[in-house]
């Protein structure tokens, strides 16, 4: 998130919940109303809202409504786009791209042939997150062992099947990373 970011979303973060705030604590006599009118000088704003025409205030209440939508919708499209800053969804991964007969395969089946191979090599409840962009994916593989005694040959193992299951079904990996998140509580039957 950069500066200016930073910047325009604390300003709305002002307008949206500071403002209601101080409202609140006034009504409730936490904060003084001298003190807000000493500061700010509402007073004499409502004094002149008051001294205005029916009609022209319906003109200033839709305005005002206007704005304030504005600045909400503003904010909330600031706030989504800096959330998903970096979460760019993983492509398909393109198996054959010859016209009239393409094939392709979606993250999530990428992902249970991954798991797949990790059960087959041993892993307990296995969870696999894909990676990657165009050329090659990263896979990340989490899972438990039966024992204690047997966690680098497990991992090694997996990793080693989820290679070449993958590269069976002509899935390009950049890289594939294991991790032992320890040693299953199941007695070591294999999850799923």
């Amino acid at each position: 998130m950069n500066s200016f970011n930073r910047m325009v979303m604390l300003i709305f973060a002002v307008l949206i919940i500071g403002i209601p705030v101080v409202i609140l604590l006034t009504a409730f006599r936490v904060i003084p109303a001298g003190a807000l009118d000493s500061i700010f000088g509402y007073t004499s704003a409502l004094d002149g809202l008051g001294r205005l025409s029916a009609s022209a205030v319906s003109g200033v209440w839709l305005w005002t409504g206007i704005a304030t939508g504005l600045i909400f919708l503003a904010s909330l499209l600031l706030i989504l786009r800096e959330l998903s800053y970096g979460l760019e969804p993983t492509p398909r991964a393109i198996i054959d791209d010859r016209p009239g007969s393409e094939t392709v395969i979606v993250p999530g089946a990428l992902r249970h042939l991954a798991e797949g191979a990790a059960i087959e090599a041993g892993a307990i409840d296995p969870r696999v997150a894909i990676g990657g962009g165009r050329r090659a994916y990263e896979v990340r593989c989490d899972l438990e062992v039966a024992r204690s005694d047997e966690i680098a040959r497990v991992a090694e193992r997996a990793r080693a099947n989820i290679l070449r299951v993958l590269g069976t079904q002509r899935v390009p990996v950049k890289r594939v990373e294991v991790t032992v998140r320890g040693v299953s509580r199941q007695g070591g039957r294999a999850a799923r």
